[in-house]
């Protein structure tokens, strides 16, 4: 069953813990010259009237995950390492992201992959064609929609943002130990 609206304490707990985690670990790659780039960059908490606006223009209700992340930040430079979480303004029409996500989706119909074509697009990685989306097609558990980091050559499926979160934590564990070792 999903939960009112406003019960999204669970949620962001989550988030802050997971990104309690991942700050720090941003923060030692962004010090390394060939991650000097990526130095997080916290954006402000969508307001409710906001994140219902988006809603009636997408023509769906946002599953807690992504909702508590937008009470908490609409979008986040650098924090879907290597790339930015998109604010709800980036993504809507007149937005920064918005003709490239939709050069992105009819490309991607175009060459036979349609499923991208209903996503409600939240990341970019930093490359053209490397997105992270919610398929409102896909359920997933308690009211959460599939998050599907789409790239030319491969998807990766989570259950929710905070999934997709811990995600980018490991993979900026794994290349810090990396490099690490390099020097070593």
């Amino acid at each position: 069953m999903q939960r009112p609206m406003q019960d999204l304490t669970h949620e962001k707990n989550r988030i802050r813990q997971v990104e309690g985690e991942l700050l720090p670990e941003l923060l030692k790659l962004s010090s390394l010259p060939l991650y000097a780039k990526h130095v997080p960059k916290e954006h402000p908490p969508a307001r409710l009237g906001e994140i219902e606006s988006y809603e009636r223009w997408l023509g769906v209700r946002l599953p807690g995950s992504y909702r508590a992340f937008l009470e908490l930040h609409d979008g986040y430079d650098e924090l879907a390492f290597p790339g930015h979480m998109i604010s709800i303004k980036g993504a809507m029409p007149n937005g920064y992201w918005y003709p490239y996500i939709q050069k992105w989706k009819k490309s991607s119909a175009m060459f036979g992959d349609g499923r991208v074509i209903d996503g409600i697009v939240i990341a970019n990685l930093s490359q053209p064609n490397n997105w992270v989306y919610l398929d409102p097609r896909r359920p997933s558990k308690d009211n959460e929609f599939t998050v599907v980091l789409w790239t030319p050559t491969e998807t990766v499926e989570f259950q929710d943002v905070i999934e997709f979160l811990e995600d980018c934590l490991n993979q900026c564990r794994l290349i810090l130990a990396a490099e690490i070792k390099a020097l070593t």
